[in-house]
Order: structure tokens, then C-alpha cells, then sequence
């Protein structure tokens, strides 16, 4: 978190933190900003949602456009650092990761 925050103050550069912890540690840092006013609940975007890993009837994961990842970030006090958050549900994203590494064909 600090890194990004002195990416974006000293060189203004635009920076995404993704929050992958279901303890939500990053995220709590950044609550009471613009985009996330309190905790998120399991209805908040997160990685899993970032990364496509819902299983649906076409596909093993979620293929997503630009505007809704970018959706998917939220604004915090910091200029130019948006958040991922994360919350309780995060930790369906490993067991995601999993379910999709056992199924790979082998060589994959």
C-alpha cells in the first residue's frame, strides 16, 4: 500500500492495488475514501470477480471487457490509487485457482 500511494504522489503514475487477502488487510487501510465509505460485503467486487474465476455454463471462468474491470476498481482518498477490495468471499478465489489448476490438461 505504501508503495503504491508513493507511486502515485511523487511520480503521478495511475496505480491498482488488488486486495487477495480474505482478511481484507489492504483494504481496511483504505476505507473512508471516495469510492469505499465502509467495509464491502460479499455484493462488493473482488478479485475473484476481477480475475473471471466464477465457473459458467460456456466457460471454466468469466471473460470480462475493459469497461467493467475497470468497473471493478474503486476510488480511494489517494489520487490516482484505485482498490480492489477484498472481503470474506475472497477466499473463494483459491479455491477457484485450485478447481482451475486440477483441471488443466497436463503440460498447461
Amino acid at each position: 500500500a505504501h508503495f503504491a500511494q508513493y507511486l502515485s504522489l511523487h511520480y503521478g503514475m495511475r496505480v491498482g492495488v488488488m486486495d487477495a487477502d480474505p482478511q481484507s488487510t489492504i483494504t481496511l487501510y483504505f476505507v473512508g475514501g471516495e469510492g469505499l465509505p465502509q467495509m464491502p460485503d460479499e455484493n462488493t467486487a473482488s478479485m475473484v470477480d476481477f480475475a473471471g474465476l466464477f465457473q459458467s455454463d460456456d466457460a471454466p471462468y468469466t471473460d470480462h471487457d475493459a469497461q467493467t474491470l475497470d468497473s471493478f476498481l474503486l476510488k480511494t482518498s489517494w489520487p490516482g490509487l484505485r482498490l480492489l477490495p477484498a472481503h470474506g468471499e475472497t477466499s473463494e478465489g483459491e479455491i477457484q485457482i485450485a478447481r482451475l489448476v486440477r483441471e488443466a490438461p497436463a503440460g498447461k
